[in-house]
């Protein structure tokens, strides 16, 4: 067991979908956070995926992932439509000694 507890949820700010997480681990972890959020849209009856942040894109690295903590939180933003309905499928991982645990959780 490597992650205690996780979380995570959609804000909503006009046209911007704020994806925000937290995630905790079971003691120090090597690496905490998240590898992937995959974010979709609602077109009709339709889910379509907009938008994928990860954790090795260099503008997303800081945000999604931290090494050497316990816990680690935040955000990511995305420019959407006011009148669309979106939600976000988030990978939670964590890793310790070589070892490691993903979890995934789906935001509304």
């Amino acid at each position: 067991d490597y992650i205690t507890a996780t979380s995570a949820w959609i804000e909503r700010d006009g046209n911007t979908v704020e994806v925000d997480f937290y995630i905790v681990g079971t003691e120090l972890m090597d690496k905490i956070g998240l590898k992937y959020i995959y974010l979709y849209e609602l077109n009709g009856n339709t889910w379509g995926l907009v938008k994928i942040f990860r954790y090795t894109d260099s503008a997303y690295a800081a945000t999604l992932m931290d090494t050497n903590t316990s816990m680690h939180s935040g955000y990511v933003t995305y420019v959407g439509s006011a009148n669309k309905q979106y939600y976000a499928s988030c990978w939670f991982y964590a890793e310790k000694n070589g070892g490691s645990d993903t979890i995934t959780q789906s935001a509304y």
